[in-house]
């Protein structure tokens, strides 16, 4: 596998752990116009996918995680196929 570059994309979840939604903030140094947002739980399952699109900078992205279980889960993060970031979230 390749390795990622840093510089590629950033991103924070608010409020985490979240109960039935989060904000997403994604910031990149340029705009996306196919970002694909894949929540997965810790089998490496998508549970949960979002397609979104930004601008350059840093966006904010109101995700419902109301329908998903309590628990652990990976939000992964790409522009089209190439991966931006990954954090853990915790679901109340």
């Amino acid at each position: 596998s390749n390795p990622v570059n840093p510089n590629t994309g950033k991103i924070n979840i608010i409020p985490n752990p979240a109960q039935t939604h989060f904000t997403l903030r994604v910031e990149t140094p340029y705009p996306v116009n196919n970002l694909q947002i894949y929540i997965l739980d810790m089998r490496g399952r998508t549970v949960l996918q979002f397609a979104r699109s930004k601008t350059t900078g840093t966006s904010d992205f109101d995700l419902p995680i109301n329908r998903i279980a309590k628990g652990k889960y990976i939000v992964v993060v790409y522009n089209a196929a190439q991966l931006l970031a990954s954090k853990e979230l915790m679901k109340l």
